[in-house]
């Protein structure tokens, strides 16, 4: 047997057992030390954005980054505004002025704008003529008439 640590930090001891002839048992009273951040992993969250994610897509990648920045993100108000800078742009406009109660509720007017913005567009696309020739038509153009004037029932009769 050789003590060893694991992936996840934790100290064990290797017994010949197991799929691979080894596996980790835990020793008793080791204590489970999480994997230290690194500067990197602070780094990709100061530049995350939303990018062609969904909402619930960046929120999570957020939430995940954030551990490694708990410093940019010690008090609700910060995390509501670094998560706010990484948004898509329209979607950042949309949610500008507003405030939130807490970063939930963000997350949840972020969620109703998008679904606002899809229906926006289906209902555009569903008045939209559709491109076919057979819908494309010329520009109206009145017809030209040639103005006489004076008309001819008031012009004067040769005498």
């Amino acid at each position: 047997m050789a003590a060893a640590r694991g992936s996840s930090g934790l100290v064990g001891v290797l017994q010949g057992s197991g799929p691979r002839g080894y596996h980790l048992d835990p020793v008793p009273g080791a204590v489970l030390q999480p994997p230290r951040p690194s500067r990197c992993d602070e780094d990709e969250f100061l530049a995350l954005n939303q990018g062609t994610m969904t909402v619930m897509e960046y929120r999570d990648c957020f939430l995940q980054l954030a551990r490694y920045a708990p410093a940019k993100v010690a008090d609700d108000r910060e995390k509501q505004e670094h998560f706010m800078e990484g948004l898509n742009d329209y979607l950042k406009y949309a949610l500008l002025n507003l405030r939130f109660d807490d970063f939930n509720h963000l997350v949840d007017a972020a969620l109703n704008t998008v679904r606002k913005h899809r229906e926006k567009e289906v209902r555009k696309r569903k008045f939209a003529p559709a491109a076919s020739d057979s819908n494309i038509h010329p520009r109206f153009q009145p017809p030209q008439q040639q103005q006489h004037w004076p008309p001819q029932q008031y012009q004067q009769r040769p005498q």
